[in-house]
Formats: C-alpha cells, sequence, structure tokens
C-alpha cells in the first residue's frame, strides 16, 4: 500500500480510478485533500460490493467524503462484478496490480502493486478503459 499511496501524493493534475471496493482510511484522506487542492480525482467503484451489498454503510461513508471533498464519485452495475484495481496518474503513470484498497488489503492480504512510471502509452490503453467504465456509470 505504500506505493499506492506514493503514487497517490505524486499526482500533480489528475488521479483516476478504478476499484472494486475502497475502505482505506489513509487512500480515502489522501485522494480527499488530492481532490480539495486541485487535483481532478474520478473514483469508479463496483456496484455490487460498494453498494448493494454494503448492509453497514460503513463503505458508502467512505464513497461520501470523497463526494464532499470534490471527488466524482460514480458506481458501475453494468458486468457482474467490476474487479479493476488501478489509478491513472496525471494521464501518465499507472498504478495496477492485485491490491484491494482496503485495510486488510494494505495489512493482511497476500498483495502485489506496481507502478508503471511514465509510460505513457500503457496510460493512455488504462484511460480509455478508465473512460469506457465512468460512461458506464451510476453517480453515487
Amino acid at each position: 500500500m505504500d506505493l499506492v499511496m506514493y503514487g497517490v501524493y505524486s499526482a500533480k493534475r489528475s488521479i483516476h480510478v478504478l476499484s472494486y471496493v475502497m475502505t482505506y482510511r489513509p487512500l480515502l484522506q489522501a485522494l480527499a485533500a488530492k481532490a480539495r487542492s486541485g487535483v481532478q480525482v474520478a473514483v469508479v467503484v463496483d456496484y455490487g460490493e460498494s453498494i448493494a451489498n454494503d448492509r453497514s454503510g460503513y463503505i458508502r461513508q467512505g464513497l461520501g467524503y470523497l463526494e464532499n471533498a470534490g471527488v466524482r464519485v460514480c458506481a458501475i452495475d453494468a458486468y457482474r462484478i467490476s474487479h479493476d484495481k488501478a489509478m491513472v496518474l496525471d494521464g501518465r503513470s499507472v498504478q495496477t496490480g492485485s491490491i484491494n484498497y482496503t485495510a486488510a488489503g494494505a495489512r493482511e492480504n497476500s498483495e502485489n502493486a506496481v507502478i508503471e512510471w511514465n509510460d505513457v502509452d500503457s496510460a493512455a490503453g488504462f484511460e480509455r478503459h478508465f473512460q469506457t467504465r465512468l460512461e458506464q456509470c451510476h453517480p453515487f
């Protein structure tokens, strides 16, 4: 998770996030701070896991926190599972891997993460994927 956080902190213009589920408080706080500082932040989450199955409201609370900070948040239900876990940073770099953006992903699970720094071609591909998912999204 340290690498994921480093990627978020490094962004100056935009952070586009595809996430199955997002509950890791330090990440939520970092994304909110980036949005408040003028970085364009957008998050797409899986509807089933993040909305429909969130019986306690804990996930929705975190997503609401992001939205209140100026993050564009939406949920996608066009697929059985939207299992993406990636970020496009400034349209130039990509963070991807198996890591869930959760406390378990940070501390308990065997996960991996990588950032392809300044790989504009890879970033363009991930950005196209992000945009197609954003078009299928429902506002939070």
